[in-house]
């Protein structure tokens, strides 16, 4: 298996040398080495990556995806940072609100982890659970702010599509 590693990790290098500005190629590197076990390894990679494409979506949860991994929670506030700025692109991946909680419960923000929550639940159309933890999020939240108004909206939608069902079904 180290062998079939090394062996990638060469072809990789020199695809590298050869398009030093290709972002893809620089995500490649680190999810070999990340899915090698060596995040820390895989960090400088993913953000020559998003260097390259600031705009990429996935290359920004890839490079929170490895922050989260390193050691004693050194990356978290970084993760949360790229994390939005992956959301700010495509709001509607539940992955990365998964990290986004993930990485805000362990920065020790419970009101934004909840609406990180919602917010996966809700882009899975699962529209109970995102208003049960839109609801926690709320009372977490401090009010008048854009989060908590996102949460009430999570809220509100949630039980507009509940009542709506309940009177067709009568």
């Amino acid at each position: 298996a180290a062998t079939g590693q090394a062996a990638r990790a060469a072809r990789i290098a020199v695809l590298i040398a050869e398009q030093p500005a290709n972002p893809y190629l620089w995500e490649l590197k680190g999810q070999v080495l990340f899915e090698a076990g060596r995040a820390a390894e895989s960090e400088a990679p993913y953000r020559k990556s998003v260097e390259l494409a600031p705009t990429e979506p996935l290359l920004r949860v890839s490079l929170g995806q490895t922050l989260l991994a390193l050691p004693k929670d050194a990356g978290v506030a970084d993760a949360v940072t790229n994390l939005n700025r992956a959301v700010d692109y495509e709001p509607d991946n539940p992955f990365t609100w998964h990290l986004l909680a993930e990485a805000y419960d362990r920065n020790n923000q419970p009101g934004l982890a909840r609406l990180a929550t919602a917010e996966q639940s809700f882009s899975l159309g699962q529209l109970a659970q995102a208003r049960r933890f839109a609801l926690n999020a709320r009372d977490l939240l401090e009010q008048g702010t854009p989060s908590y108004r996102r949460a009430v909206d999570i809220i509100t939608t949630s039980e507009d599509n509940f009542q709506a069902r309940k009177r067709r079904r009568s």
